[in-house]
């Protein structure tokens, strides 16, 4: 990545951002020249601005990919959700069949009892 890929980034962003950047780069500059750690940080700062503005222009296949990828992911989240719903639905029926199936026994066993009773007490 050259020099002309970030001044294509910087004129992409708003003015007051892009010159914030430039400011706040060019006093790192003027104040740590003599530190390389640093001065190196602030070009790696430049590559990954670099990065991010190339990859934020929707035109780039990376860019396409990444959100095709991002798409795909969500389709099968809302798939899962949807699966999801629809065993929790089946497993509402089923308790319900079973709450409703253990008081017809219930009713039942009280009838049976009642009969037994009467009959051969």
């Amino acid at each position: 990545m050259t020099d002309n890929s970030l001044d294509e980034v910087l004129a992409r962003i708003s003015p007051e951002t892009r010159a914030a950047f430039l400011e706040t780069r060019s006093r790192l500059y003027d104040k740590h020249r003599d530190n390389d750690e640093l001065i190196e940080l602030v070009a790696h700062l430049d590559s990954f601005a670099r990065v991010i503005g190339e990859l934020r222009t929707e035109n780039t296949p990376d860019f396409i990919a990444l959100n095709q990828e991002a798409r795909a992911f969500k389709d099968d989240l809302l798939a899962i959700r949807n699966s999801v719903h629809i065993l929790i639905d089946i497993s509402r029926f089923r308790l319900i069949c079973f709450l409703g199936l253990a008081f017809i026994l219930g009713v039942i066993a009280c009838l049976a009892f009642e009969i037994l009773a009467t009959h051969f007490i």
